[in-house]
């Protein structure tokens, strides 16, 4: 055992074996394709969250679970994608020593789960919105900010406590691999990783994440399976109850008119004034006005649904390659020679796992850069906010973009529909001027006047 630790001394102090720098052109070019993701994603996260902090009718409790989300993507683009492009570039050669190596292993942790959380969060909000509404009214507002600090802080103890602390590798080395280190005369018997796929001589060169199996599968469960469960059930019962008031909303429109043409063929007669009986009475102006209210909430669960299918798309195959290391499934596992002496068809077996690993990764950074662009480019709300937000803050940028202000396309409309209130008051009026009285009274009595005559 003495001379394992002064193994791990003399590998911590000493320099790395591997190449610095040792990458070819097709790295070189699809690592710099993704730094232009990273400064995208940053970019667009930031002006989602400008745009949503400048425009005060924005401002919902919807709005700021995804704002605070917002910002985990902004450091997901600004901290986790370069440091894994600087991993690649410099052939997978970590410089930067253990406990570094070990932080962003749980910053990337981290900010996955506190994402994960706060889709959790807008599915809840959501639910209890529509299906839950004395709930929402009662108690759910108030909580929305406590819950957003909570989001950022209950990963903590999963990831950075357990990864800092080295204990989420406990029970990981189950197997000896017997090796050589600096000459034949000196052999050591090194506890590795179950699974293999690590020399010891590059134990502290390689900054790849090894975790037992107990802690890969509790991680997973806890910070991916249930949060994913838990939002597939409130969309599932929100559709659900949507679309029962659909029904009812539409059973209540087929009864009302009805009851107008009904009313029409006894030849009662209806006015516009809204304290008169008819169609337009204060019980229907109030279903109107809720039946609007909630296609508006359907609309924003529908955004938000497809936000949450992005993000269970995009990082479910990180998770399950995670599942597939921890228990040695498949291509996962190597002989002790093929650790210490692989042929040249195990190391091209080992790039290609290592590949696949990498593609995972990226697959989840990617929901960082869409996220902001799904909610751009679905909601129109968002994209007038964001018009608004350069008019405002940067007109010479707006200008130079040649982005319409909104405002003026809402004076337009303000305008014509000024106009066609106008043109229909004027008709009005010179329906009133008539020698008949005007308007369906003097119908009326017109029709009364022309009976009288015949009779």
């Amino acid at each position: 055992m003495a001379t394992s630790f002064s193994f791990y001394n003399l590998t911590a102090n000493s320099s790395c074996p591997c190449k610095i720098g040792d990458t070819d052109l097709g790295t070189i070019i699809t690592d710099g394709f993704l730094l232009v993701l990273a400064s995208a994603t940053v970019l667009t996260n930031l002006l989602f969250m400008l745009t949503i902090y400048f425009n005060r009718p924005l401002h919902t409790y919807t709005n700021q679970l995804l704002v605070s989300n917002a910002a985990v993507d902004l450091l997901v683009g600004l901290f986790g994608m370069p440091l894994h492009i600087l991993k690649s570039l410099q052939g997978n050669c970590w410089q930067g020593g253990v406990n570094f190596c070990h932080f962003t292993q749980a910053m990337d942790i981290h900010l996955t789960t506190v994402s994960i959380f706060h889709l959790t969060g807008v599915a809840a909000e959501r639910y209890f919105r529509i299906v839950r509404v004395y709930w929402y009214e009662r108690w759910i507002k108030r909580l929305i900010s406590p819950m957003i600090v909570l989001f950022w802080v209950l990963p903590a103890p999963s990831t950075f406590a357990p990864i800092l602390g080295g204990f989420h590798q406990l029970n990981v080395f189950t197997r000896f691999v017997n090796g050589t280190f600096v000459n034949s005369r000196i052999y050591i018997e090194e506890w590795r990783n179950q699974c293999g796929k690590q020399n010891p001589s590059e134990r502290y060169c390689r900054c790849a994440f090894w975790a037992s199996a107990d802690f890969t599968l509790g991680s997973t469960i806890f910070q991916f399976l249930l949060p994913s469960l838990v939002m597939i059930f409130f969309y599932a019962r929100i559709f659900t109850v949507a679309y029962k008031q659909a029904k009812d909303m539409e059973s209540l429109r087929v009864s009302v008119a009805m009851s107008s043409s009904l009313s029409v063929n006894s030849g009662e007669s209806f006015s516009t004034d809204p304290g008169s009986p008819g169609i337009t009475s204060m019980a229907t102006r109030r279903g109107s006005r809720h039946a609007l209210l909630f296609s508006k909430d359907i609309r924003v669960v529908r955004l938000c649904a497809v936000v949450f299918l992005l993000f269970l798309l995009l990082w479910t195959p990180y998770f399950v390659m995670m599942i597939l290391e921890a228990y040695c499934v498949g291509a996962n596992y190597q002989t002790d020679s093929q650790i210490l002496t692989p042929t040249d068809a195990e190391r091209k077996s080992q790039r290609d796992l290592a590949r696949g690993f990498y593609t995972a990764v990226w697959l989840g950074f990617i929901n960082s850069f869409l996220s902001p662009v799904l909610l751009f480019s679905l909601e129109k709300n968002y994209r007038n906010g964001f018009r608004l937000m350069l008019h405002r803050k940067f007109r010479r940028l707006a200008v130079c973009l040649k982005i319409t202000d909104p405002r003026k396309r809402m004076s337009g409309l303000s305008v014509r529909r000024e106009r066609s209130m106008s043109s229909a008051t004027n008709a009005d009026s010179a329906i009133d001027e008539s020698p008949t009285g005007g308007g369906s009274r003097g119908r009326f009595f017109a029709r009364q006047e022309s009976t009288m005559s015949l009779s």
